[in-house]
């Protein structure tokens, strides 16, 4: 979850009595490095956290920090920068087309309240609300925008951005072999709340898996019961037997996730398939199962395997808000 570290720094500074300067983009264009909710936090002694986009731009920012801190009253700003050494605008230094729009706020104990709220709503895989402007930030726990990230502008001084905090969507990897262990490793390490689930107890790869955020030991034909139904669940089906597959399948097509992987062969899908469809599943839900699972590279292993899933997501999920 790439920004809970950038707020858990922000909370450790504050708490010190120290202020930290938070830098976000609310606003990108073209081919920027820098997408809308990237944020970054620079601490007067040059410590940081986060990433704006990298490159010169961001250290050219990061020199800047401490001047910009020793003003602790100064007002939030937002820079438009032009990734252009022909712009006729603010230059970023970097040449690689397209522009971002960034904040500048200096957090100060004053905002303790609101952050420590930020920092409990990651830590506790819920949402919330965050709004800036010139002269306001504040935060809503349990509460979700229609979209994540809104920025709004009439004037220099007169602007709005909004963003939707906290773990937004959620990975279900049902059966916990050694793929579903090796796709929670890897999707742990994303903007993903990752849950397990799994028949069998005493498995091994179930009972040592450390790396999902959840982990259900229950009959494959309830997976769907632990679901929220958001919108933004993906679910991955890799368990060992073309049977338990399709009593998950069963299970989760009430919820409506976003995504739904099935791991296995042509044949093995034309049997689920037939089956299935004789249960009373329509043509339409069968045909938004993404099987084979994965995006193909020629995968072999369990992580080659894993990888491939994993980037079919992460292309899902950035595909519907691009």
């Amino acid at each position: 979850m790439k920004n809970k570290s950038v707020w858990q720094f922000i909370l450790d500074c504050l708490q010190r009595q120290s202020p930290v300067l938070l830098i976000a983009v609310v606003e990108s264009h073209g081919a920027s490095p820098g997408k809308a909710g990237f944020k970054m936090a620079v601490a007067a002694n040059g410590e940081r956290r986060g990433t704006i986009g990298g490159g010169i731009m961001e250290m050219t920012w990061i020199e800047r920090s401490a001047e910009i801190l020793s003003h602790p009253d100064a007002p939030t700003s937002v820079r438009h920068l032009f990734h252009s050494r022909e712009s006729k605008h603010e230059q970023s230094g970097l040449i690689c087309s397209g522009s971002q729009s960034v904040l500048f706020r200096v957090m100060t104990p004053k905002h303790l309240p609101d952050v420590e709220n930020i920092v409990r709503v990651y830590n506790e895989f819920g949402v919330g609300t965050l709004q800036i402007s010139a002269t306001d930030f504040s935060f809503w726990p349990n509460r979700r925008n229609d979209v994540d990230c809104e920025f709004t502008l009439t004037s220099e001084t007169d602007w709005k951005y909004k963003e939707n905090l906290g773990v937004l969507d959620s990975v279900y990897v049902v059966g916990s072999g050694h793929v579903g262990l090796a796709l929670t490793r890897i999707m742990s390490t994303l903007d993903f709340r990752v849950v397990v689930f799994d028949d069998r107890p005493e498995a091994e790869t179930f009972a040592e898996n450390t790396f999902a955020h959840g982990k259900v030991c229950t009959s494959y034909d309830k997976v769907g019961d632990h679901m929220l139904g958001t919108g933004r669940e993906y679910v991955a089906v890799v368990t060992t037997a073309y049977k338990t597959d399709e009593a998950a399948l069963l299970s989760i097509f009430q919820k409506n996730p976003k995504y739904i992987g099935l791991m296995g062969s042509d044949a093995k899908a034309d049997q689920i398939f037939a089956d299935l469809s004789r249960a009373g599943v329509s043509n339409e839900i069968l045909q938004r199962i993404h099987v084979p699972i994965g995006i193909p590279i020629a995968s072999h292993t369990p992580e080659e395997i894993a990888i491939s899933i994993a980037a079919e997501i992460i292309k899902e999920r950035n595909d519907s808000v691009a």
